[in-house]
């Protein structure tokens, strides 16, 4: 599987955990994660505006799987392996049945990377 669609694929299983926890309707959903792939741990935080009113949510208990941290730490393997750049944090917006999501890192990108699928 090519890496981009590998992306694609971790991000959707990203998108089923937070629609497992937020309210029926939604404005938008936010999922902020700070990612420490060398201890293999990390740090989300949730939340949902609801007629504007943006509120905190729980993340889902870690027994289920495939869990946040699998599946962060996975994106972050293969950010590396697309971009060559070390993801520190990513933050996954989903409004209007659309989501987005925009990397920090701590090593930027090697631009021009070839993709290394």
């Amino acid at each position: 599987m090519h890496t981009i669609e590998r992306q694609q694929e971790i991000l959707n299983e990203i998108c089923q955990i937070v629609f497992a926890v937020a309210a029926d309707e939604y404005d938008e959903l936010r999922l902020e994660v700070d990612v420490h792939a060398n201890e293999r741990l990390c740090r989300p935080t949730f939340s949902q505006t609801v007629n504007g009113v943006s509120e905190s949510l729980p993340m889902p208990p870690e027994e289920e799987s495939p869990t946040l941290l699998d599946l962060s730490l996975s994106l972050h393997k293969e950010m590396m392996s697309h971009t060559g750049g070390d993801v520190k944090k990513y933050i996954l917006r989903i409004r209007d049945g659309k989501a987005t999501v925009d990397f920090e890192y701590n090593e930027p990108p090697e631009m021009g990377r070839p993709d290394a699928s």
